[in-house]
């Protein structure tokens, strides 16, 4: 047995007791259904089954912070990928890496994007069940430093770094797959091309004085619709002003005009003369007794 796998060894011992412990707390925290507590409920656990691929299931709801626990092997003080030197029995110097065991405690559990820890990178051993068969997977991979954003999927762990990123892919039978990727995709270039046609456009329409000439056209139609609409206002009123100092002098224009005053004195009596026409109609349709 090599010395990685030792180590590997010792991990996935290690994983079992702190999986042990946690049952443990777990059914300390349980409340005793023969102690009638109010208010008290009994944890169930239900089983999922592995998922067929064809209908996504929804996110359950786990905060982001719960997802991954990175396990640290407590090497370097900083949390570093450290290097370790040793002799082996042949005299000869072999230098190892600790790997950081890195556990998605939830997957597969449904389509969701997150932001990830700040990982160290280095050697590390990645620890998820399999979306299709439910077994546990122990891959070691080189991861990259840094904080990622973490993508699930129905066949793939995704840890997005920003230029570079690390896929962790899962077939339906057999040992997952890790790719790498540098630089952007092929949505993300198009997107880039798209952006700098676009502005390439706007650079050229500009050269051309086009966007100034329509702003100096729209100011000088709205000027002129203004101006218009003024001179309209002016003629009208030296069109009207003659015509009304006529009236004003004459007699006709006393008989044709009158004041606010004399139409509110016409309004009134006019509502009177109206009240009393519905009073003498309704006392015509009031039968007596004779």
């Amino acid at each position: 047995m090599t010395h990685r796998s030792i180590r590997l060894a010792l991990c996935v011992l290690g994983l079992a007791a702190l999986g042990r412990e946690a049952g443990a707390q777990t059914r300390a925290l349980d409340p005793d259904p023969s102690l009638g507590v109010a208010g008290a409920t009994t944890p169930t656990t239900t089983a999922v089954a592995p998922h067929d691929g064809h209908h996504a299931p929804a996110a359950l709801p786990v905060p982001p912070e719960l997802e991954i626990q990175v396990l640290d092997p407590n090497v370097d003080p900083l949390g570093n990928p450290a290097v370790l030197t040793r002799t082996d029995p042949t005299g000869r110097v072999v230098v190892d890496i600790p790997p950081v065991v890195l556990v998605h405690r939830y997957y597969y559990s449904g389509d969701r994007s997150f932001q990830g820890p700040l990982l160290p990178g280095g050697p590390t051993i990645l620890v998820a069940n399999h979306p299709k068969t439910g077994e546990r997977t122990y891959l070691q991979v080189t991861m990259l430093p840094g904080a990622p954003r973490v993508t699930y999927s129905a066949n793939a762990i995704v840890y997005d770094f920003g230029p570079q990123s690390m896929t962790l892919t899962f077939g339906r039978c057999g040992k997952p797959t890790v790719t790498y990727r540098q630089g952007l995709t092929a949505t993300e270039k198009l997107r880039a091309a798209h952006d700098e046609h676009r502005r390439n456009f706007h650079d050229l329409v500009d050269r051309t004085g086009l966007p100034e000439a329509r702003i100096k056209v729209r100011a000088v139609s709205r000027n002129v619709v203004e101006t218009a609409a003024d001179r309209t206002r002016s003629v009208a009123r030296a069109a009207v002003t003659p015509v009304i100092q006529i009236l004003r002098v004459t007699p006709l224009g006393s008989a044709l005009t009158s004041t606010a005053e004399q139409r509110a004195i016409h309004e009134r009596d006019e509502g009177i003369r109206q009240a009393e026409a519905r009073s003498n109609a309704l006392e015509g349709d009031i039968k007596t007794l004779r």
